[in-house]
């Protein structure tokens, strides 16, 4: 068994053209959240690129997001299993460089739509996340964090991305736009690491869920805020994972609370 996953896909039918939809996403996620550190673009049959606003876009992590070591420029902060880049200027991921992410996506998304035999596409993307966590002293704080160092059973190390944030289109019958959040991090979970593979009872929760609880709260208010950005439209939702535990537990109820059960459609 693998490290568990799990992931919140949202619907939005009849959606708005493209530009409307990436400039709300980098509104509501990608500025203040998660940067687009890290985008690579696929459309049916046309293969994947890394779009050129990215972070040392021939780096060795480009198409990568999980691996057992850290990347160039990747540091781990003391007394976390949390990792940073070094950079420089006081934002993870400066204005200009948001605009040129979102100016190369829209037009990837308007070529791949006018591509023939092509009815969808997508960017999947990730960096350095504004996140909830606790300190070495136990107080709750907050910061950008790119990497979380996870323990697998047999104690070897993979570090996986804090939240990967990747939208889609598809174009037939009609416009759906997709947003798809996804993360194996136990900062959005109540669960521990390492877990044993079988017995629900012996698998390890946090003593302090507040950082997990914070999180989990600010990605479903961000999420609400995003999809009332498209008022009269219809949303559905649900939540996947792969492996055990259910780390989206503490996820899924905050989302319900905003934006209506999962697995109907709603109307905003």
């Amino acid at each position: 068994m693998g490290i568990a996953t799990a992931w919140l896909v949202f619907d939005l039918q009849n959606a708005p053209e493209e530009r409307t939809c990436l400039q709300r996403v980098f509104q509501s996620f990608y500025r203040g959240l998660v940067d687009p550190d890290f985008v690579f673009f696929a459309g049916q049959g046309q293969g994947w690129e890394v779009l050129e606003a990215s972070v040392d876009r021939d780096g060795p992590w480009i198409g990568i997001d999980e691996a057992p070591h850290l990347f160039p420029g990747e540091y781990e902060v003391p007394g976390t299993n949390l990792t940073k880049l070094h950079r420089s200027g006081e934002r993870p991921c400066a204005r200009e460089r948001e605009d040129a992410m979102l100016d190369a996506m829209v037009e990837r998304f308007e070529l791949a739509k006018e591509a023939e035999g092509c009815d969808y596409a997508g960017a999947y993307v990730w960096g350095t996340t504004h996140i909830h966590y606790l300190t070495s002293q136990g107080t709750l704080d907050r910061d950008w964090f790119l990497r979380e160092k996870l323990r697998w059973v047999d104690g070897a190390v993979t570090y996986y991305p804090i939240l990967r944030a990747d939208v889609s289109f598809s174009w037939s019958p009609s416009r759906v736009f997709q947003l798809r959040l996804s993360y194996n991090s136990r900062l959005w979970s109540e669960y521990d690491d390492p877990v044993p593979m079988h017995d629900p009872s012996e698998w390890p929760k946090k003593e302090d869920t507040r950082a997990a609880r914070a999180n989990c709260v600010m990605l479903a208010e961000r999420t609400a805020a995003f999809f009332s950005l498209f008022p009269g439209a219809t949303v559905g939702w649900g939540d996947e994972s792969d492996h055990l535990p259910p780390i989206q537990g503490l996820l899924v109820p905050e989302l319900e609370k905003r934006i209506g059960p999962q697995g109907t459609d709603i109307q905003l």
